[in-house]
């Protein structure tokens, strides 16, 4: 297999809307929703995870069989590639694009995700993540929104080369500082966690250390 020193089409784990289901799968593979509703940086896509006591081997050859032979014109039926521990086989398929994303599972055969998406939305964030407060150098890694039980989420990830405590005391006060009441704060591992209630909705960030001068803020804005 061909290895990349980055993801293929932004491995949408989505991680990552026409139905998933329609995708191929073997009998024997377990597969679950993670998200039928998703947009991920802008574009709409479906998740699901799967385990398998097939090999990752095997599940990339039970694809290659199923789409080798419907390429069309210069375009292949499929293309691979290898990122870090996971292996991607994906294909499109009219103005859909399918990722298959397996590693070695933590009991053996394979694990991984089944995604799906429009390829022909534009990429870009939600007003919630536009506005979302950031520190100075704060970049936006991703920005996932989804639809459960009559709630919507947002999950943000940020870096920035500032310090963990430094994030959490600007979040606790300019969140604080915008409405909502912090419920609890705490320090675990060399994070900092913080949870915040408002009105409508609930602010969930986790704030630890990345790489070597960067860190990460994890926020998962919910309303409803």
């Amino acid at each position: 297999m061909k290895t990349l020193k980055k993801p293929l089409l932004g491995m949408a784990i989505a991680f990552l809307s026409v139905a998933v289901t329609a995708v191929p799968t073997p009998n024997n593979m377990n597969v679950v929703w993670v998200g039928e509703d998703v947009v991920q940086n802008g574009v709409p896509m479906n998740i699901q995870r799967f385990d398998s006591p097939d090999s990752v081997e095997g599940v990339m050859t039970y694809y290659r069989k199923q789409w080798g032979n419907k390429g069309h014109g210069d375009i292949p039926g499929f293309v691979e590639s290898q990122f870090d521990q996971w292996y991607v086989i994906s294909r499109i398929e009219g103005d859909k694009n399918i990722v298959i994303q397996a590693r070695v599972g933590k009991r053996g055969g394979a694990e991984g995700f089944i995604s799906k998406m429009d390829v022909n939305a534009s990429p870009g964030f939600n007003k919630i993540t536009q506005t979302f407060p950031k520190l100075d150098s704060s970049q936006v890694v991703s920005s996932t929104e989804s639809h459960d039980f009559n709630a919507e989420a947002t999950t943000i990830i940020l870096t920035n080369p500032h310090s963990v405590s430094k994030n959490a005391a600007f979040y606790e006060k300019k969140i604080t500082g915008m409405g909502w009441r912090l419920a609890k704060r705490f320090h675990k591992n060399g994070s900092e966690i913080l949870f915040f209630n408002g009105p409508d909705s609930k602010i969930e960030i986790t704030i630890g250390r990345a790489e070597v001068g960067q860190t990460t803020v994890f926020a998962n804005v919910v309303k409803g």
